[in-house]
């Protein structure tokens, strides 16, 4: 139940007290945004875009998809973009998922791939405090490899 409350709070108070400060500096955020969440309060999808603010996602639902069937993940990866492209007019450009299973980075690829979005950030690492490249698995046979930009979580 405390966690509950916390969401509660980010959602009734906390996003929109972080986004008047940081729209009172002039400061444009990335937010990590889980697509269920900004369904139940899509006026924090609307603010995050006219507030000029990178909407990044962050799974579809918060759980952990590392025992989750591939078929479901890969849904819900589906189900992600097209409620951020529903709700704000944009595909998100960064993934991070926080929760991941070993599959994770790879779906994510294949489906930004497949629906033709183009995916130019993850930032499911802890290991640096800069941005790095990594390949990309599914890249192997290309003949043009494009990598991928790791943004660090931290």
């Amino acid at each position: 139940m405390n966690a509950e409350s916390d969401y509660e709070y980010g959602s009734r108070v906390g996003i929109w007290r972080l986004l008047n400060l940081f729209e009172s500096h002039g400061m444009p955020i990335t937010a990590y945004a889980v697509g269920q969440a900004l369904e139940k309060n899509p006026a924090v999808a609307h603010a995050l875009k006219e507030g000029g603010h990178e909407i990044a996602s962050h799974a579809y639902r918060w759980l952990d998809y590392h025992s989750m069937p591939p078929e479901l993940e890969k849904e819900y990866i589906v189900r992600q973009l097209k409620v951020l492209k529903e709700l704000t007019g944009e595909y998100p450009a960064g993934w991070y998922y926080g929760r991941l299973s070993p599959r994770s980075k790879a779906l994510v690829h294949e489906v930004y791939k497949e629906q033709g979005v183009p995916l130019l950030w993850q930032s499911d690492s802890y290991c640096d405090d800069l941005p790095y490249w990594v390949d990309v698995p599914a890249e192997a046979e290309s003949e043009k490899p494009e990598g991928m930009l790791m943004v660090p979580y931290t």
